[in-house]
Order: C-alpha cells, then structure tokens, then sequence
C-alpha cells in the first residue's frame, strides 16, 4: 500500500516533468525517501547526443565527475545491451545479480570489479542496485540505488519500495524526452535571439512553459501586458488576446495533416502602460513531420537593438575616428550631436561624416544605416 510519503514523491515527480533542471532535487527526494546513500538516474542515447544526461543526489556530486572524468561507465557499458531483460522492465537488481546474468546472455563480457572496488574506496558504497527504466534499440534509461556501508535499513524492504517509483521514473523520461531535445537543441538559438532582444518562449502542445531566453525574462519583468499565471503560463493582459493566444497555439500544433502555411500566426499585445503594443509570432515546433510545441516570439518595438559597424574599418578602410563617427550615425545621431559626443567642433565633425559616406559610397545618412544593416545585423552587445 502506498503512504503519504511515497504519494508526495509521485506528485514531485510528475509536478517536474517539464522542468528537468528540478530532477537533481528528485534524486535528493528519491534518496531521503528510501533512506539510502544516493539516487542517480542516466539517460543513454546513440542516436541523439544531446539527449545525454544525467541527475543525481547530492550526496554523489562530489565524487561523479571523477567517475564520468576517469570513464569509469566504460566498464558499465556492457550491461546496458541486456539490462532490461535482467531487471524485466520494472525491478531493481543487485550489480553482482546483473554481471552474472549479462556473463549468461552475452559474449560481450562485463567485470564491475574495479568499479565495485572504486566506488567503496571514495564513497563507502557497498551495494548497488540497477533497473532499466526505457529500452530502444536507440537509447536506454536507467536508475542506480547505492546502499553505504553503514546503512542500517534492510536491502529487501528498501528495494522493494524502490521499486514502486520505477514505471513512474519511466514514464517521466519518456514523456519529457521530446521537451528535453527541445531545450537541448534550442538553447543556442535562444542565446543568439536574446542578442536581438527578441523575447522567446518555447511551449509544450498544451501550452505550458518549456524554457525561454533572457530577452523574454526581460520583457516579463516589466509586467506590461505579458506575464506568466500562477500555472507558469503565458498570460496577455488582455482577455481576448489571450483567448486568440491559445487558439492560436492550438491550431498550429494540430497533427500532421495541417498545411504549412497554417503553422505560423501573428498577433498584437497591448500594454496598460500605453507604450507600443508587443508584436507575437507563434509558429509549430516540428520534430520530423509532428508538431511538438510551439515557439513564440515576442517583439517589443520600443527596445532598439544596436546596429555594429565595427567591421567598416577592414571593409572600408576607416581610422578609428571615422570608425566611432560612423557607429555614432549609424545610431541616428546627426552632426551637432556627434561633435558633442566626441567633444569636436562641428566644422570636425562634417568633415568626417563626409569622409564616412564617401569611403562608404553613399550619400547621406539613410544609406550609411541601410548600408549596416545589410553588413551587419543589428545585435546588442554579449554582456
């Protein structure tokens, strides 16, 4: 029968399906809840790298990257071929019961010694025991429970209780696995966007919050008509374009049948501060021909991304005072202005511009900015 702690657990742990940055307290939890030494789960992927991870309790942080760092898994690795028929799917089994078994059914032969003996010598662990949680022929996932020498709690009830959580553990990977490559994949592109002060925000089908950029922290920090409810997801501050939001979201992550061009639509926030409203692009996120999210992209018009002329001096030969006069018009300052910044007269600073626009070849202000923009895209600077 499951207590109100092992029900505390369970909803931690679907409570953090979409937040796998929050699976290293899971493990804590995990290991708190069985009373043992360390909880760690890993997921193992042949065909996508970036699906590779691992979580595990605190009590292991210190000694784990030593473990990854001598490549001490190497050792492990046999046993992933044949661990799902070893602990048939849901069942937690000792490391000596799994290298016998795999020694049984494989000719690929597996010897924990060392890392048996390894792991005793820095942590005190004593015993192990391994499940396979998911099994593809592409990836594996799998849980490790560590008993330490001195734990006084019995291996048998303590196993068996483990095993409660696993088909839980699961389904929690599985279900997460397509958000997981989401954040993995996008987590550059969003680094490069937040140069652009473009807000994103990446969403399940649903709509609830994956991840977003630095840009979109920013734009929700100014509480203007967009904010996040009490359920972590994007609210409008108006009801009606928040109802369209979410129609939106649903009609472009339908299935596959839907044509492109219905995967993409465009809306306009307004703001109780009056200031521009915030221009909204939602588009499906497609993993092969399947919708798997969505991806919003928020514009605020009144944030004014710096254009860069940093490489007109290679590119036209300018010094370093027609450089910084350039930068400066590229900005949308005009002579007097210029000749204030730079503390010139204005006769100076005329003289320059015209050298500016005549190296540049155009011929008045527009064209210079034109000019930068088709040389260099507006970006702010990498703080």
């Amino acid at each position: 029968m499951i207590d109100q702690k092992q029900i505390e657990v369970i909803d931690l742990l679907y409570k953090s399906i979409l937040t796998p940055e929050k699976w290293g307290s899971l493990m804590d939890r995990l290991t708190d809840d069985l009373d043992v030494f360390s909880v760690n789960m890993l997921l193992a992927d042949k065909v996508l790298a970036e699906l590779q991870n691992s979580w595990t309790s605190k009590s292991l942080l210190s000694n784990f990257p030593i473990y990854m760092e001598k490549k001490l898994y190497l050792h492990e690795m046999p046993m992933v071929e044949t661990l799902h028929q070893t602990s048939q799917g849901s069942r937690l089994v000792h490391v000596d019961e799994i290298e016998r078994s795999h020694n049984q059914l494989s000719d690929n032969k597996l010897d924990l010694s060392y890392v048996n003996q390894w792991v005793l010598e820095q942590d005190g662990i004593t015993d192990r025991f391994i499940s396979s949680l998911n099994h593809h022929v592409s990836h594996s996932d799998h849980i490790c429970v560590c008993f330490h020498q001195d734990n006084k709690t019995n291996l048998a009830s303590t196993v068996q209780r483990g095993n409660l959580y696993l088909p839980h553990l699961a389904n929690l990977v599985n279900v997460s696995r397509p958000f997981l490559l989401l954040k993995a994949r996008f987590n550059a592109v969003l680094d490069v966007l937040d140069r652009f002060k473009l807000g994103v925000f990446l969403l399940s089908n649903s709509g609830d919050l994956i991840d977003k950029n630095e840009a979109a922290k920013n734009i929700l920090d100014q509480n203007d008509g967009l904010s996040l409810d009490v359920k972590n997801r994007m609210q409008l501050s108006e009801r009606s374009a928040n109802e369209t939001l979410y129609n939106i979201i649903d009609k472009v992550t339908l299935g596959s049948s839907q044509v492109k061009g219905a995967r993409r639509a465009r809306l306009i926030a307004q703001r109780p501060s009056n200031s521009s409203g915030l221009l909204l692009e939602v588009s499906a996120l497609m993993h092969y021909d399947l919708p798997v999210g969505a991806l919003v992209i928020v514009t605020d018009p009144d944030q004014k991304a710096i254009i860069d002329t940093s490489h007109f001096t290679e590119l036209f030969g300018l010094t370093p005072s027609e450089q910084e006069v350039c930068q400066l018009l590229a900005q949308g300052s005009k002579s007097n202005d210029i000749a204030d910044i730079r503390s010139t007269t204005i006769e100076t600073s005329r003289g320059q511009i015209k050298s500016v626009l005549s190296k540049t070849k155009t011929f008045q202000q527009t064209e210079l900015v034109r000019l930068a923009l088709s040389i260099n895209i507006p970006v702010d600077e990498k703080p």
